[in-house]
């Protein structure tokens, strides 16, 4: 396991590029890491556990969680038209 010199926390792993939790939360734009913790804990953001506390994903799980949110948001904004234009 490498930390590597950035300006954030990069664990490498089987030449895997982990984040943590934190720094996943920034680059979505959460003010808090604390919606990708309950995401990860649910196992609708895939993460990994390093050590006892360390919860860190990738770059594609967190664009692949993000995607899919994305998607459930104008799926139900969708639904919600539908319904309207066919009363």
């Amino acid at each position: 396991m490498v930390v590597a010199e950035l300006p954030f926390a990069v664990i490498v792993e089987n030449d895997t590029e982990f984040i943590t939790l934190s720094e996943a939360a920034r680059l979505a734009g959460y003010s808090s890491p604390r919606t990708l913790q309950v995401a990860a804990k649910s196992g609708r953001l895939k993460s990994k556990r390093i050590g006892p506390r360390a919860i860190v994903t990738t770059r594609l799980w967190l664009d692949e969680f993000l995607d899919d949110l994305k998607a459930n948001m104008s799926h139900r904004r969708g639904g919600a038209d539908d319904e309207e234009e066919g009363d």
